[in-house]
């Protein structure tokens, strides 16, 4: 117990820019510990996420932006941030803000994760969000892995849930996600490391500062088993989640249609213009011979 004693003291002493009462060193430490495996498509529209100087000016460099806080019964609570420069899904914006969490708690001296948490289409009639005991995860002592899908950034404990969020997720093509580096944002109204700017409206992003650990979250988390592994925590297709499943299948639909009818055309187009090309040449060879012939009939009679 002596170790435990040590780090909660640790926790009020040193460096504590951002005015939470965590140790920034302790912050930075516990960010690498749990760094997620973050897969994301190839093939992204926007590539990878940015790092920001500022709401207008950002750098495609696969950052990975972090949050430490406590919370109470003596817990510490981690947000990672893969923010973009653009959401380019099927109802595209600029900027996009994406994250995932864990709920610490001190064992021996250490910090080990108890639950997670990954945000899909937070606070939408979308919501996918997904938790998982830490322990189904093999993710106690580290970092989960987790799907960020095409273009709209959603994040999956699992892959089998990347088609949620109204039919409009998918994970392809996915490869890892190599972090230039793991930036500490400080606190809302006490930034680090020159975040000015997340509490620009422009985004969601200081919306997600908060704790995601609610008691419901915890207590729906807390009645599955381990073997359960990720589970959904938002009511599966919701009446209006169906709609908009529908309605996106409609869309879908009427591109592939717009595409086919578009290609039908172009080929009856051109399908019309060799049969015209060939009916002209036959036209013009019948009338060619014709007039040959009428000239010899004419010679011939006068």
């Amino acid at each position: 117990m002596l170790g435990l004693t040590v780090t909660v003291l640790a926790l009020a002493g040193g460096m504590d820019a951002d005015r939470d009462s965590l140790n920034d060193l302790l912050e930075q430490q516990l960010l690498l510990k749990f760094a997620p495996s973050f897969r994301i498509s190839r093939n992204d529209c926007d590539q990878q996420p940015a790092s920001f100087a500022s709401i207008t000016s950002a750098t495609r460099d696969g950052t990975i932006y972090g949050q430490v806080f406590p919370v109470p019964n003596g817990m510490i609570e981690v947000h990672y941030y893969h923010l973009w420069t653009r959401d380019c899904g099927r109802f595209s914006h600029p900027l996009d803000a994406e994250h995932v969490s864990a709920l610490l708690k001190p064992v021996d001296g250490d910090w080990k994760a108890v639950y997670w948490y990954a945000a899909a289409h937070e606070d939408t009639v979308c919501d996918a969000g997904n938790g998982a005991k830490a322990l189904s995860l093999v993710a106690t002592e580290r970092g989960p892995d987790v799907w960020i899908s095409h273009g709209k950034h959603a994040s999956y404990l699992s892959e089998r849930l990347c088609r949620r969020g109204c039919g409009g997720d998918r994970c392809e093509e996915m490869t890892a996600l190599v972090p230039s580096k793991i930036v500490n944002l400080g606190e809302p109204g006490a930034p680090l490391n020159g975040a000015n700017w997340t509490g620009s409206r422009a985004w969601s992003l200081a919306a997600k500062m908060g704790s995601d650990f609610t008691a419901p979250l915890m207590a729906q988390l807390d009645g599955t088993r381990i073997t359960d592994g990720v589970v959904s925590l938002t009511t599966p297709l919701v009446a209006m989640q169906s709609v908009i499943l529908a309605g996106g299948a409609t869309v879908d639909g009427l591109a592939t249609g717009n595409r086919h009818t578009g290609a039908a055309l172009n080929t009856a187009e051109q399908r019309t213009d060799k049969a015209l090309a060939v009916s002209y040449k036959s036209v013009d060879n019948s009338l060619r011979k014709a007039h040959k012939a009428t000239k010899g009939w004419l010679g011939r009679m006068w």
